[in-house]
């Protein structure tokens, strides 16, 4: 009985949105992806003068739903340097590539594709990836900087000196954006002290 309630525990795995995170922090997490892809669509139909309603607004409908679904959460903190920053980058292009060709299977599908300029949809599906990948950079060195963290920050005390209690100590570390600092830890009535340099 006991090994089959093991094998129904869900797998462990980090999710990039937490429940103690501030409102403004699940917010840019959450929809930082589709409102950037559907800003990059008004761009370019500002750029090349069509209309913003009729046909498009059906585009930038599904834009925010695919992309929020495709792209996912931003995930904090990234991992740092040149390397992973391309790696993003890719993994940005691959996602998005799912996201442009839903949205042209539906057009070709139901047969829309006539009430679109195909220099808005190619420039759009163009530089896309670029601002997004660049958005999640502004995003992630803004909610990591540590000025910006400080007067947010909360305290905590993590009950128990074991080996959960350190990992979740490491956790709250590498994670910025929960703006959690570890005050301590209790053990058996005392508070060991484990605050870090300022």
């Amino acid at each position: 009985m006991l090994h089959n309630l093991r094998r129904l525990r869900p797998a462990r795995r980090s999710s990039a949105l937490t429940a103690t995170e501030p409102a403004s922090v699940f917010a840019l997490k959450s929809l930082l992806h589709p409102v950037v892809a559907v800003v990059c669509l008004l761009g370019c139909l500002l750029f090349w003068r069509e209309p913003i309603y009729g046909p498009y607004f059906l585009i930038a409908v599904l834009t925010f739903i695919a992309s929020s679904h495709f792209l996912d959460v931003l995930a904090l903190p990234g991992r740092p340097g040149r390397y992973f920053s391309l790696v993003s980058l890719l993994d940005i292009l691959v996602r998005w590539m799912l996201v442009i060709a839903f949205i042209w299977a539906l057009l070709h599908l139901s047969k829309l594709g006539e009430y679109f300029r195909v220099q808005v949809l190619a420039s759009w599906a163009l530089i896309t990836p670029l601002f997004l990948w660049v958005g999640e950079n502004v995003a992630r060195a803004l909610l990591t900087r540590s000025d910006v963290n400080a007067a947010g920050f909360r305290k905590a005390v993590i009950i128990g000196l074991t080996e959960p209690g350190l990992r979740l100590e490491q956790q709250l570390i590498r994670d910025p954006s929960l703006r959690i600092q570890v005050a301590g830890y209790l053990r058996i009535g005392r508070l060991i002290d484990c605050r870090r340099k300022a």
